[in-house]
């Protein structure tokens, strides 16, 4: 999941949450670039890995696929990348759909064929960690012994942000007494606790008493009836 995220503890999130700590956000295996989430998996030394893992987890795919009983219709020679995804985002968590649907579509049963697209996905997810970013953290740890940073340090040496404090500020309730005492407007009948700028309030909130009123001016013994409609 944070892989998937870009919240690994990468070179350049350890500066940014300890900049009093660390002197660049430089890769700890090449050396060369800022180790951020992209870099981790561009990496010159991830890319024997990333073959690799693209390699076994092809042959996994295809082995698992028979077992669930794969029909003809798809070969082992068959690219599991067609789509837009490549062995990068799978590493990072992002099972392709396109796994699902050619194994669906060669006769495989959807539940069969998302069991194999799964157990492929969690393949490629732990052998990434096991041969990326494990190495990636005992180089980082390496460069952290020359720099004589502990664990403690990077727990408690994190720079606190001072946030503004904002007062509490007790809000003056509005009952039926303060209404009154306020006064009522002569065009909109509404207490003048509810202008703001001695402006009348919007329609919504006059629409009650507008209603009272019109009822009161129509209302006759026999018949009730507003000036758009009549009620029998």
């Amino acid at each position: 999941m944070k892989a998937l995220h870009g919240m690994l503890p990468t070179a350049t999130r350890l500066l940014l949450t300890c900049p009093d700590l660390y002197h660049d956000n430089l890769c700890p295996h090449c050396l060369y670039l800022p180790e951020t989430a992209g870099h981790l998996w561009q990496c010159a030394h991830s890319q024997v890995a990333l073959g690799e893992i693209e390699r076994e987890g092809t042959q996994l795919f295809w082995d698992l696929a028979a077992e669930a009983g794969l029909g003809p219709g798809l070969s082992r020679s068959a690219n599991i990348f067609p789509g837009p995804y490549t062995i990068v985002e799978a590493v990072q968590g992002i099972v392709p759909l396109e796994w699902v649907t050619a194994l669906h579509t060669s006769g495989l049963a959807q539940a069969k064929a998302r069991s194999v697209a799964l157990k492929v996905g969690k393949y490629m997810v732990s052998t990434a960690h096991k041969e990326i970013w494990q190495p990636h953290c005992d180089a980082q740890v390496i460069c952290e012994h020359s720099l004589l940073v502990t664990q403690k340090a990077k727990t408690s040496g994190r720079i606190c942000v001072d946030y503004p404090h904002h007062c509490a500020r007790p809000k003056t309730r509005v009952t039926h007494i303060s209404c009154t005492l306020a006064g009522f407007c002569q065009l909109c009948q509404l207490s003048f606790i509810d202008h703001s700028v001695g402006i009348c309030p919007p329609l919504l909130l006059q629409a009650p008493f507008l209603a009272d009123r019109l009822l009161q001016r129509y209302h006759r013994p026999s018949v009730n009836y507003l000036p758009s409609l009549i009620l029998g």
